[in-house]
């Protein structure tokens, strides 16, 4: 009520002011998924699908595997998550580094695919398979931000396309 109460004289403050004040159009044109281009929501689909490639295996469903199957405790589970992570962080540095290209992103899925095959191993395999993992994840970030850079570079709204570029992801997430 209160906030309705505020809102009468605003309107008509807004009804009878002779200046221009800021069309609602033109706030909430940006806004508009109309107005990107068809690969911007290529790229914004691939990102998503990415994204779901990995987010749900080792953030939900690997420690739990970890603990139950394989009976790591939490602290070993914490060191390898703190490994893979450091890991990650230096593929991802490496990634940056160098060229990318169709080749070094058919070793990475080659990569990648093999080392999820051996996820399921016990012994020194599980711990092996996931540190090749998260190098591969790493990597593979350099090929995500590419295509951000890629595709908002001319952006007029930078930060607003690439909010709008993960949200997709962040729904299926």
């Amino acid at each position: 009520l209160a906030a309705l109460a505020i809102g009468i004289p605003a309107v008509m403050l807004w009804k009878s002011s002779s200046k221009s004040i800021v069309k609602v159009e033109r706030f909430v044109n940006p806004f508009n998924p109309r107005r990107r281009t068809r690969l911007f929501w290529i790229a914004s689909v691939a990102i998503m699908f990415n994204s779901l490639a990995t987010y749900p295996l080792v953030n939900l469903l690997l420690p739990v595997f970890m603990n139950q199957r394989l009976q790591y405790s939490y602290i070993a589970i914490g060191v390898l998550f703190m490994l893979y992570y450091a890991i990650s962080a230096g593929a991802t540095w490496i990634s940056v580094e160098h060229r990318l290209g169709w080749g070094r992103a058919a070793g990475l899925a080659f990569v990648s695919v093999t080392a999820s095959i051996f996820l399921g191993g016990s012994g020194l395999i599980f711990p092996a398979a996931l540190l090749i993992l998260a190098f591969a994840r790493g990597y593979g970030v350099g090929y995500f931000e590419h295509t951000v850079l890629r595709v908002a570079k001319d952006s007029k709204n930078l930060s607003l396309d690439i909010g709008m570029l993960h949200a997709p992801m962040r729904l299926a997430e």
